[in-house]
């Protein structure tokens, strides 16, 4: 599954959300992936990746976030994909 913050779909009225973290309120797919993205991996690094099950919880052993070192990143993945 892939988490688009930058979605500018406008929601309908009952889908708009108040943040915790700001206040504001988030009435865009983009706005409201952003805050679920902060609010549940303290980061709104882009781009991050977390591995997580059809019903959210966590399948992965922490997120990752851009590094430049692709070694690093081959590591995660077979830490977190690896049977």
């Amino acid at each position: 599954m892939a988490l688009y913050t930058d979605d500018k779909t406008k929601l309908p009225e009952p889908e708009w959300i108040t943040s915790a973290v700001d206040g504001k309120v988030k009435n865009t797919m983009g706005r409201k992936n952003q805050d679920l993205q902060i609010t549940r991996f303290n980061s709104n690094a882009l781009p991050l990746y977390a591995v997580v099950d059809g019903n959210g919880n966590d399948l992965s052993a922490g997120y990752y976030t851009y590094d430049p070192d692709i070694d690093k990143f081959i590591r995660w993945l077979e830490n977190n994909f690896h049977p």
